[in-house]
Order: C-alpha cells, then structure tokens, then sequence
C-alpha cells in the first residue's frame, strides 16, 4: 500500500465518522426540540393558568357583564326620556295652537302673544324631533281656524306678527311635507291626504289674510 492509498483510507475513515457524528448530533438535536416543544406548551398552559389566578379572570368577566347591563339600562332610560319629551312638547305645541282658536273683535294684543308663544313652541318641538302626522294636522286645523276667524272678525295684526304668521305657514307646510315622507305606514294614507288638503285651505286663508291687510281693511 502506498503512501497515497493510506491517505486516501483515513481520509475516508474520517468521513465516515463525521458522517456518524452529525446523525448522532441530528438525533440529539430532535431530541432536545422535541422536549423544548413540550416544554413550550407546559409552560404556556402554566402562564394561562397563572394569568386567571392571578387576574382573577372570572371577576373581570363578572364586571365586565355588569357594566354591559348598566349601559342596556342607560340606553333604555334614555329613550324612554327622549319619548317623555317628544310628548310633553307636542302637548305643549297643540296647547299653543289650540289658544290661537279663541279669536275676538278686541283680541289682536292677545293673539299676537299667543302666535309669539305658539312659534317658540313650534320651534322647540322641530328642533328635538319630526313631528308626526297627528301633531301637525292639529297644529294645521287650529292654525287655519285662527286665521279664518281673523279674516271673518277683520281682526288685524302690527307688522312683525305678520311676518311671524308668514313665517310660521311656510315652516309648517315644510314639516308636513317631512312628517308625510318619513310616515310610509300605509293605515296612513288618509290621514296624508287629510293633511296636504289641511295645507291647502291654511294657504288660501292666509292669503286672504294678506290681501286684507294689503287692502288695508281684513275681511
């Protein structure tokens, strides 16, 4: 065997046992992963474990149900007093109108504080809701009386109350047209109908209204 061949030999003999070496290091490597693996999830599931004791998640969820119950309650009380409203200044607003009906020959101080009152309640209630249908055929119906009985008496008004009633007739045609869109229950259909020929006769009354007061003598 020459010199070359025994080189050759050790140098295979090396390789084959670094061959051996890196599978034994494999097989520990895989070892030692597996084990690190298992001791991941031990570990994990100990730290969940800890986190409830310690945090006291059960508590926590307790709490957490409370509050959601306190806020159903908080949302519940505050529709309930958003209707208390809605009703107290629609009653408000149909007692406004409702005084305007009582119309007398030496009643024209007495009514331009009753439109005065009746625009800032008329105000107050569109500022916090649409009105509903009823309310507004109310409104409507005694408004219109109002001025009919005005036009029959030759009951007239300073300027700057005129103005307020111009204003107000235009506002309500306004909230009738918005009350009719937003009420698509079909039962109500009439009551639309009712009110648009409402709008009509308040328009033509006040229009009388108007050629009176332009003619100098309301009749």
């Amino acid at each position: 065997m020459t010199k070359s061949d025994v080189i050759q030999r050790l140098l295979e003999e090396l390789n084959n046992q670094n061959q051996i070496y890196i599978a034994i290091i494999g097989v520990v490597l895989v070892f030692f992963g597996v084990m690190q693996w298992r001791f991941s999830d031990k570990q994990i599931k100990k730290m969940k474990d800890d986190f409830k004791k310690d945090f006291k998640i059960e508590e926590i969820n307790d709490l957490i149900d409370e509050i959601k119950n306190t806020l159903d309650k908080s949302r519940k009380n505050e529709q309930a007093l958003k209707k208390e409203i809605v009703e107290v200044t629609d009653m408000n607003l149909d007692n406004a109108s409702f005084f305007l009906t009582y119309v007398a020959d030496d009643s024209a101080n007495v009514l331009s504080n009753g439109i005065i009152n009746f625009e800032q309640a008329f105000n107050k209630s569109i500022s916090t809701h649409n009105l509903s249908i009823t309310t507004v055929q109310h409104v409507v119906a005694n408004f219109t009386i109002c001025i009919s009985r005005m036009n029959k008496l030759g009951v007239k008004l300073d300027y700057k109350t005129n103005d307020k009633m111009e204003e107000l007739v235009s506002i309500i045609t306004e909230q009738a047209a918005i009350s009719s869109k937003e009420n698509t229950d079909s039962n109500l259909i009439l009551a639309k109908q009712s009110l648009a020929q409402g709008i009509k006769s308040l328009e033509v009354e006040f229009k009388k209204y108007e050629d009176a007061i332009s003619n100098g003598h309301p009749k």
